[in-house]
């Protein structure tokens, strides 16, 4: 099972306690949970240098629910301990689910004496362990495939697509040349990493507008390249990096919003943009490659919210090709 399954936001969430010899329970239980689209957050969502205990704390406490997988071995497991009185201490509900064939389990002093026990071997199990929880499920279009965190399929685009936020990456060359797809927006998420693969739009004839509430980790190669039809981009958290000729040859586009700026700007990125009047950085990106604005006119300008002395990290021949009027001003 993959960590992109894990929910790492902080929307309604089972929080899954476990001992660490119950390991492959954990994992069929989380795999059914995860698959049915319920948010699930357990120990393998920890990031390498974060403090262990501090962190699983935190997310008890952030959490709506707890389910105990209960076993022979939980009694002796000092951690199923810590998060029972964790979560009694800050109110969160505890579903005990037990995981062995076990017809007895002594859990002195771990506070689930008077708590209702559901049976993983039940036939019922899912319904029962999640009653009363829908609103720790993901929001599903039945015309998508997600895999993973990925979206690999879509199988009747409407004209306003919204991707969902249990989406954490749109699938290289997913809706290349479609003819559907007008509107798009990608829904809130606390996920950071998300991102739009190479080529997902490219050539895509009637897109129009981008609408992201949220910030992107990547907009791939070629992305949006040749969208003729593509007027207005807004991405209100900013762009960690946008890959090569993401939005080359979008002719038509006129508006780009970025609020959170732009780490990285790769080669041609808005190469042949011949409509965007005006763009603007109110940070200074790390890098901005060859040629990112060839193509544009003396009509046009770009401004830079910063002094010149940024530019010393970014390639030469940035501005190649580029006839529009570049200012830069440390005031915005």
């Amino acid at each position: 099972m993959k960590k992109l399954s894990i929910y790492n936001g902080y929307k309604d969430y089972f929080f899954l306690s476990y001992s660490g010899k119950d390991k492959k329970a954990l994992r069929a239980v989380a795999d059914v949970l995860i698959a049915n689209d319920y948010r699930v957050w357990y120990d393998e969502g920890l990031v390498a240098g974060e403090k262990f205990e501090e962190v699983l704390m935190h997310r008890i406490a952030c959490s709506k629910c707890v389910i105990i997988l209960v076993s022979k071995n939980t009694a002796a497991s000092r951690y199923c301990r810590k998060e029972l009185m964790c979560a009694a201490k800050h109110g969160v509900p505890v579903r005990p689910l037990l995981v062995d064939d076990t017809d007895e389990v002594y859990l002195p002093d771990l506070l689930l004496e008077d708590l209702h026990y559901i049976s993983f071997s039940s036939p019922t199990w899912l319904g029962d362990i999640t009653e009363g929880c829908d609103a720790f499920r993901f929001r599903t279009d039945p015309s998508l495939t997600v895999k993973n965190g990925v979206l690999t399929a879509c199988t009747q685009a409407p004209n306003d697509l919204v991707i969902p936020e249990r989406v954490i990456a749109l699938r290289d060359g997913l809706f290349q040349k479609n003819a559907r797809v007008v509107n798009l927006r990608i829904d809130s998420s606390d996920e950071l990493n998300r991102k739009i693969g190479s080529r997902c739009f490219r050539g895509s004839k009637v897109l129009n507008t981008v609408y992201a509430p949220d910030g992107l980790h990547l907009i791939g190669e070629e992305a949006f390249r040749d969208c003729k039809a593509l007027e207005y981009v807004k991405i209100s958290g900013g762009v960690y990096q946008l890959k090569a000729r993401a939005f080359a040859g979008c002719t038509a586009l006129s508006t780009f919003i970025v609020f959170g700026g732009i780490s990285f700007l790769e080669e041609e990125t808005f190469a042949g943009c011949c409509n965007l009047l005006y763009f603007y950085l109110l940070s200074p990106p790390k890098r901005i490659a060859r040629a990112a604005f060839s193509g544009w006119t003396e009509e046009q300008m770009i401004r830079f919210y910063f002094d010149r002395s940024y530019t010393a990290s970014w390639d030469p021949g940035w501005d190649e090709g580029c006839a529009a009027k570049i200012i830069f001003d440390e005031t915005p």
